[in-house]
């Protein structure tokens, strides 16, 4: 972002936040209690706003990990718990034949 918007945006959100306690002070409520109220609500939006941007974050980490783990497993044969791999058994045939070459 340009420094621009940076500064725009935050003497926006200060106007907003200043007609904000000026509108609830005219209305009667006491300054301070107008000040920490809108301040709070302020601060409960934000992290409920962090809470949902992580856990979509954590989806789209999970939702990436399963596509590599998917990916890489496509080559694999998949074998049940108690059946051998066939990827050992490959391993073990060639390097039965080279030792077999030397004899």
């Amino acid at each position: 972002m340009n420094p621009y918007q940076i500064v725009g945006i935050i003497a926006g959100s200060m106007l907003v936040f200043a007609m904000i306690v000026a509108a609830l002070t005219l209305a009667g409520v006491p300054l301070i209690v107008a000040f920490l109220g809108v301040y709070l609500v302020t601060m409960w939006f934000m992290i409920g706003m962090q809470r949902r941007a992580q856990q979509s974050c954590n989806f789209r980490e999970q939702r990436r990990m399963r596509a590599i783990l998917d990916s890489y497993n496509d080559g694999i044969p998949q074998t049940t718990p108690g059946q051998p791999s066939t990827r050992n058994k490959m391993v073990s045939r060639r390097h039965l034949v080279s030792v077999t070459d030397h004899i």
